[in-house]
């Protein structure tokens, strides 16, 4: 965000680095949380 406000190369780049590299591995822990969720509530509720 911060970037943003100063809007240069030399910002931009490494930020946006950063930010995709923080947000491949957020991605995949939602999609196993999910995932997680749902098994558990499938057992509870027994949908299997």
């Amino acid at each position: 965000m911060v970037a943003n406000y100063y809007p240069k190369a030399y910002f931009m780049y490494p930020t946006a680095a950063l930010v995709g590299l923080a947000a491949a591995p957020l991605w995949t822990s939602k999609c196993i949380y999910l995932t997680e969720m749902g098994s558990i509530y499938a057992f509870e509720k027994k949908l299997d």
